[in-house]
């Protein structure tokens, strides 16, 4: 019963927000988390239509192209780096996730954890994501110089 209660307690401290509703002056950084309004912060993306799935030093991966036509997919590069720019002014010089290719497209990269769900457009569960939108629901986890994009749930459109 203990921890029922301490999992309604954690659930509660959460907040999840889409990225475009963000102000970032309500973000702030403690024990190497993110928080928004004194609550944990999720992130919801965007919709993505182009990424990679991939093993990037041992670890499964996922990288979203922006694509430069599409206001959303902009605003929410805008959002990271206004992101890593809240970060870098908290914790000093981090690592990137935004990576830019030798064509100049920028690519996000974000990390799988052992229990990230997949979920297809009728909110079922999936083991592989067979559709070519996506939107990411996501953690950010801070370390010493750099911090990842964490994915909590990928909801195929």
């Amino acid at each position: 019963m203990n921890e029922d209660r301490q999992d309604r307690q954690d659930r509660q401290d959460l907040t999840i927000i889409k990225y475009k509703n963000v102000n970032i002056d309500s973000l702030h950084v403690l024990n190497n988390q993110l928080y928004y309004n004194d609550n944990i912060v999720l992130f919801q993306s965007c919709i993505f239509d182009i990424f990679e799935i991939l093993n990037y030093q041992n670890q499964k991966n996922i990288n979203v192209k922006i694509n430069h036509l599409k206001v959303n997919q902009l605003k929410f590069l805008t959002f990271m780096q206004s992101i890593e720019f809240f970060l870098q002014n908290k914790c000093g010089t981090i690592r990137t996730s935004i990576i830019n290719d030798i064509s100049n497209s920028k690519y996000i990269r974000f990390k799988f954890l052992q229990d990230t769900r997949l979920f297809n457009h009728n909110n079922d569960i999936i083991s592989k994501l067979t559709s070519s939108k996506i939107i990411i629901l996501f953690i950010i986890h801070i370390y010493k110089n750099y911090y990842t994009l964490s994915i909590l749930q990928v909801l195929e459109l």
